[in-house]
């Protein structure tokens, strides 16, 4: 038994023994996991851009195409079996809308039957009473359902369609029928009614993710930026904090608000999360990118085959600069440390300016726990 198993199986063993529920072991053990699978290089999560094609139409949409032709279903299964081969564990199924791929179904189960643990990202407007028929068969270890207003005319504003009461009927059919099913808040200018929309999935008992920025729209869309808007962000974390029973700090005044960025002692911080590590994405086209918003690599596996872009985008990670402005940053408790969002709005290896304001203003409304002292040399407590 090598070293790497053996490490392995002691982790299993500590966290069988421990009095936990099993969605914590089953987390616990999945951390473990991913940690040895960083180590070593393993790809062990996949996420497949299935297609741009959508069945909404979403004005803030990165990625939504009217017309494309994405991958057909046979291509797609043969990339997915050289990703097993290489050790896929867990694929993600986005688009666009992915249930829109006229092989979705084939492709589910084409990765089900060998094992492989599916999470699934989608508007919701298809999973129906029948679709989730289908899932229930062999459960995914999710479905995340992104969720765009709280009525129906707010939904038209974003999505152009009327699906509300659609979208929702489906999230708790999702739910009764004993599927995992999350759902995903992006604000954007169009939506209107994001704090209903969070109080309306926490009394209902779903977990949620909020998003503090939208992803740019890739070129091929012909979209434009978006700007930020600090004061909805802001006001966002603090419902969420509330809704969620998490702390807010004391607010810092602007006077007394230490710099942002931390000593920039010239050692090359490194990207320390699974991107090209132990996780990567294939978009429609089929290159291969270390994740669904990172475009400063990619590789070819339909040209290449699957290892050898792996291998590709693996070893030009160990050289990608991250943001050397973020180590030892105050603000590091608050702020995003994702590479693919600072470059949005700033060379690679530079902190999104964005961020760094987005972080100010928090801190002013306490929702910084500040990781060194401040400017005053006390330590930023919760609020009581």
């Amino acid at each position: 038994m090598s070293e790497y198993d053996g490490s392995l199986l002691n982790t299993v063993s500590r966290i069988a023994e421990e009095g936990t529920s099993q969605e914590s072991k089953t987390d616990a053990f999945r951390k473990a996991l991913v940690k040895k699978a960083r180590a070593r290089g393993i790809p062990i999560d996949g996420t497949f851009e299935l297609t741009p094609l959508c069945n909404l139409d979403c004005k803030m949409c990165y990625v939504h195409l009217d017309r494309a032709k994405p991958l057909d279903t046979d291509t797609w299964k043969s990339l997915m079996s050289q990703a097993i081969a290489e050790g896929l564990l867990t694929a993600t199924l986005t688009g666009g809308e992915c249930l829109t791929h006229p092989g979705f179904k084939e492709l589910y189960s084409f990765l089900g039957d060998r094992g492989t643990e599916t999470v699934i990202l989608s508007n919701g407007v298809l999973l129906d009473e029948e679709m989730i028929s289908f899932l229930q068969r062999r459960q995914p270890v999710n479905i995340q359902i992104s969720l765009y207003g709280s009525s129906e005319d707010a939904y038209e504003k974003v999505t152009g369609h009327r699906v509300f009461h659609t979208v929702f009927s489906h999230m708790l059919a999702l739910r009764d029928a004993g599927l995992k099913v999350t759902a995903a808040v992006t604000p954007s200018a169009e939506m209107e009614d994001a704090e209903e929309i969070l109080r309306l999935l926490h009394k209902n008992g779903f977990r949620f993710n909020l998003n503090r920025m939208l992803v740019p729209p890739r070129a091929e869309t012909g979209r434009a930026s978006h700007r930020p808007d600090y004061e909805k962000t802001i006001h966002l974390e603090k419902v969420k904090r509330e809704l969620l029973g998490l702390p807010l700090y004391t607010p810092v005044a602007e006077s007394d608000l230490p710099p942002t960025g931390g000593s920039c002692s010239g050692e090359k911080p490194i990207i320390s999360c699974g991107a090209a590590r132990s996780a990567y994405t294939v978009d429609w086209h089929g290159t291969m990118h270390p994740c669904i918003d990172f475009r400063g690599i990619s590789a070819e596996p339909l040209q290449t085959g699957f290892r050898e872009a792996w291998r590709k985008i693996h070893e030009q990670i160990v050289d990608f600069p991250a943001p050397v402005e973020c180590a030892g940053c105050a603000y590091s408790g608050f702020c995003d440390t994702c590479v693919a969002h600072h470059a949005m709005n700033a060379p690679y290896g530079h902190a999104n300016p964005v961020f760094c304001e987005l972080a100010r203003r928090a801190a002013v409304a306490g929702l910084v726990p500040f990781s060194e002292n401040g400017k005053d040399g006390s330590q930023t407590q919760p609020a009581p």
